[in-house]
């Protein structure tokens, strides 16, 4: 944030040169677990989604809050348990 600034922005592109994204551990992926990252609260922007073997994104630009991130697992059956979970920017 920059003095006088009311706005706090994170750029996830290649001209910002940085990348916004969701860390979840390899264990709570082995069991399945999901995590969105979304933004706003009308539409539901979603910014990030982590599963195993898939990382995919569709807003770049983190800026409409609230954010918020949605732990979920894939198969019903199953109970991803702990987890751990970092928003970080590269």
């Amino acid at each position: 944030m920059y003095s006088g600034d009311s706005a706090d922005y994170w750029y996830s592109n290649i001209a910002a040169g940085s990348t916004v994204d969701i860390y979840l551990d390899g264990t709570s992926l082995d069991k399945g677990a999901i995590a969105n990252m979304y933004e706003g609260n009308s539409l539901h922007s979603l910014m990030r989604h982590v599963q195993e073997g898939i990382r995919s994104g569709t807003d770049t630009t983190l800026n409409t809050p609230p954010v918020y991130v949605s732990i979920t697992e894939l198969y019903s059956t199953s109970n991803p348990g702990a987890y751990t979970f970092c928003l970080y920017k590269n």
